[in-house]
């Protein structure tokens, strides 16, 4: 691996190393799920990343339990929302918040809140973002709500040391994955930052939660993305193909991160990638049988326990 010079002949050379690799049985989808990320990671760092993380496995083993923890800590969880993000009641008028936050300093406080949130986006994206990432039509209302880019469920459940460890470790995960720097952006609370978050209709916010749509950068055009939705779902309304660019109404406002755009698009085209999403769906599942199994005092089944052994792991 130390002659390698050039992220073709990393990523190459994981594809030969994963072409060696033996399946336990023909439920196994490690090559799928590793060839899936090395296609995808969103820049040539986390390529690399990927492909250095399969040609260091010393066995078809390691390699698995690698493909499980990308699957577990990072794949599932992007999804695991599945569109249920906690939604916030429409703020007040925009014109009035606006008058109200006159001092950068106080976009810094309120963006930790919630319902503050919300305002912060409503009042940064004008309704732009409702408009062009919409699935209303002429009979339809215009409600929009708020909808974070990376999940809100990615911060920890609870202050518990436990939590905050499980989530960092994600975001780390997510890190390595991507190749950008995040970790200092988006810890715990910061979750809620203007920059993460996005004013939508709520049939886009479940759709981009599901990873059925996402945004994709137009390279060299700033703020410029393409809408992506292969499934066609609400095919009249989120046309496949449309080309938006993002503006705010106020310099002060962060528009949303190109990273976390990135990071999202990455994990909805693994998502759609042959045979991913019920991979990735399975997991969840599982995850449910494992919360309704404890609940009733049963045990989980082997392949849930194995799972849960991965996350503990992580």
């Amino acid at each position: 691996m130390s002659a390698l010079t050039t992220i073709e002949e990393y990523i190459t050379t994981a594809h030969a190393r994963l072409i060696n690799y033996s399946s336990l049985d023909n439920t196994d989808k490690t090559t799928l799920i590793l060839g899936a990320l090395l296609l995808h990671a969103p820049s040539k760092v986390g390529q690399r990343n990927v492909a250095t993380d399969i040609l260091s496995s010393v066995n078809d083993a390691a390699i698995k339990a690698l493909a499980d923890l990308y699957l577990c800590g990072l794949l599932a969880p992007m999804r695991a929302c599945r569109g249920k993000t906690p939604m916030i009641g429409e703020p007040p008028s925009v014109s009035s918040f606006q008058r109200n936050v006159e001092e950068i300093s106080l976009i810094d406080i309120a963006e930790r809140e919630q319902s503050t949130l919300k305002e912060l986006a409503h009042a940064r994206d004008d309704s732009r973002c409702g408009e062009v990432i919409s699935i209303q039509d002429q009979r339809t209302s215009s409600y929009t709500t708020t909808a974070h880019i990376l999940p809100f469920s990615l911060a920890p459940n609870s202050e518990k040391a436990a939590d905050i460890r499980k989530s960092s470790k994600t975001f780390e995960l997510i890190e390595r994955f991507s190749g950008f720097k995040i970790i200092d952006r988006v810890t715990g609370i910061d979750i809620n930052r203007i920059d993460n978050v996005m004013t939508i209709t709520l049939g886009a916010h479940k759709a981009l939660g599901d990873l059925h749509i996402w945004l994709e950068a137009v390279q060299g055009r700033a703020n410029t993305y393409v809408l992506r939705n292969p499934g066609g779902v609400e095919a009249a309304t989120l046309i496949d193909g449309k080309e938006i660019t993002l503006v705010a109404s106020d310099p002060r406002f962060a528009l949303p991160n190109p990273k976390f755009l990135a990071i999202h698009a990455a994990c909805a085209k693994i998502y759609h990638a042959s045979g991913m999403g019920e991979v990735i769906d399975q997991v969840l599942r599982d995850k449910e049988v494992v919360k309704v199994l404890s609940e009733d005092g049963l045990g989980p089944s082997f392949k849930v326990l194995e799972y849960s052994l991965v996350l503990l792991a992580f």
